[in-house]
């Protein structure tokens, strides 16, 4: 499927996934949770953003805040995947 998501909506997903780098999301207990990944792919290596969030939908043990920066995380892919529009 090919499409766009328009400049503004990404440079302001770029600073939020600059931003969530710097925070603790906190990994489940136990067990095999999957595993939710984020990539911004900069002009160049060194302005690439990577965000790994473990068992994404389990806040077993997390702390408030984790579980706070995890809803940071979920709420910038919900902006990205909505502001996607799909080429005709």
């Amino acid at each position: 499927m090919a499409g766009r998501v328009a400049a503004d909506v990404l440079a302001a997903g770029m600073a939020e996934a600059r931003a969530l780098v710097a925070v603790d999301m906190g990994t489940p207990k136990e067990g095999d949770h999957g595993t939710a990944l984020l990539d911004f792919l900069g002009a160049s290596p060194d302005r690439d953003v990577h965000l790994v969030v473990y068992g994404p939908a389990y806040a077993e043990g997390l702390s408030d805040d984790q579980k706070a920066n995890r809803k940071r995380f979920t709420d910038l892919c919900t902006r990205l995947l909505d502001a996607f529009v799909q080429d005709r």
